[in-house]
């Protein structure tokens, strides 16, 4: 006898959630190839799914008969912008849709559940349906947490205890939160230290290298008289921030995948010091979501003037 599908869902959700809480920024951005969804894209299909399905379940319970084409899955992903919107948002919405549609299943009369409707071509019980759809996410979701499972080592996130506050640390003013932390997250390897809403801040560390993300709201430190339709990138003219990096390579390959122009490939610097000496980089330039220039610089050490 097969379960009731509220019942399905609900030990689906209760099974599913703490794990998918537990995943990271980095993690959830990951993809494995520019074509293949992260993690965070996998569960926004899922909230996809739960809207286009959501229609079918009221209209099966409503009366027989009923006819659903199918939607573009792509289409609605990349419409959606899944990619750059923070994970934990994205968690918290699925949960909610997961409950109000048991909620929705709870309430369908019993003869409603023999009620036949074509999905897709596909004729089908309401009962079949909905126990499809609990199958269906339940797929996806065993999908995307071996995706994060896959997914590179990044920095982990950090308590205060891991680290001291730096005297000097810029905080950058940007448009799309969500774009931007996955940028200095996943691309670059930053670790959150501290992350807070309303408006959307995080502040980031990578092996001491320290810088905060904002979101642009009319109440921030806007100078100028600036606003979020004047500020056109890129942003921060006439400065870039130097970013110490542990392997370069790695950090450029990562970039490289997800598409990201450089400003300036890697070169060799090498820059006089007091004491007559030269201290040595490996420098790449490259630009944030806004413009933002940052030099990424791995260091090579010291050596004598020529």
């Amino acid at each position: 006898m097969s379960p009731h599908p509220a019942d399905a869902l609900a030990t689906l959700l209760a099974a599913h959630l703490p794990a998918l809480e537990r995943l990271s920024e980095a993690q959830t951005s990951w993809r494995p190839a520019p074509d293949i969804w992260s993690a965070k894209e996998i569960l926004g299909h899922l909230i996809d799914s739960a809207a286009n399905n959501h229609a079918r379940f009221v209209g099966g319970a409503l009366a027989a008969g009923g006819n659903y084409a199918g939607y573009s899955q792509e289409g609605w992903v990349m419409v959606g912008g899944y990619q750059h919107r923070p994970w934990r948002e994205l968690v918290e919405l699925w949960a909610t849709y997961q409950r109000q549609l048991i909620h929705l299943l709870r309430g369908v009369p019993d003869p409603a559940w023999a009620h036949a409707l074509t999905v897709r071509g596909e004729l089908l019980t309401l009962e079949e349906l909905a126990l499809g759809y609990v199958d269906h996410t339940g797929r996806h979701l065993h999908q995307l947490l071996r995706r994060c499972a896959e997914a590179p080592a990044a920095e982990p996130e950090l308590s205060a205890a891991d680290t001291h506050w730096n005297p000097l640390v810029p905080e950058l003013t940007v448009q799309d939160f969500g774009r931007s932390l996955d940028f200095y997250t996943r691309l670059l390897g930053f670790g959150v230290r501290y992350r807070r809403t309303q408006p959307d801040f995080a502040y980031l560390d990578l092996h001491g290298a320290q810088v905060m993300l904002e979101a642009w709201h009319p109440d921030g430190w806007n100078v100028g008289g600036w606003n979020r339709d004047e500020g056109q990138p890129p942003l921060g003219r006439g400065i870039n921030l130097q970013i110490e990096v542990q392997a370069l390579d790695e950090v450029r390959e990562r970039l490289w995948a997800a598409g990201v122009p450089l400003f300036r490939d890697v070169q060799e610097q090498w820059y006089s010091v007091a004491d007559g000496g030269q201290e040595g980089a490996r420098e790449l330039l490259v630009q944030d979501p806004d413009g933002y220039l940052l030099r990424l610089s791995e260091p090579l050490g010291s050596r004598p003037s020529p």
